[in-house]
């Protein structure tokens, strides 16, 4: 189940019909639905969010440096992610003056993180 206080539009989650655009969502007292953009909506206790992955990550832009590094030379910051257990990623954010480093597991949550930071959209190309 995903919480869709923690989703904007433009986000991508699972859903049993696969990865999904969401473009938005409506908080019921006890079901919240979650709106997609090919018109379709689900509750969401029936999506989740999208595990990351090498393949992922590659589908978003990232470019594998090494085995665990990857960077997205696209976006106005300079963003890598390693894992230890390939389900869990850190990642660092550097503008060359500061690097700030935050832990996510899910593909929504790095959308998130880059647009707040560069108001550019992290695009995910299935």
């Amino acid at each position: 189940m995903i919480q869709p206080s923690d989703l904007r539009a433009g986000n991508f989650i699972l859903t049993s019909n696969g990865i999904k655009e969401v473009c938005g969502f409506q908080k019921g007292k006890h079901v919240s639905a979650i709106y997609f953009t090919d018109g379709t909506s689900l509750g969401s206790h029936m999506c989740s969010g999208v595990q990351i992955s090498t393949e992922i990550l590659e589908k978003c832009g990232f470019e594998k440096q090494s085995e665990h590094i990857f960077i997205s030379p696209n976006l106005s910051f300079r963003l890598w992610g390693f894992s230890w257990t390939m389900q869990h990623y850190i990642i660092g954010v550097s503008n060359w003056v500061d690097i700030t480093h935050v832990s996510v597991k899910y593909l929504h949550q790095i959308q998130n993180i880059m647009y707040s930071l560069t108001a550019e959209e992290l695009k995910y190309n299935p």
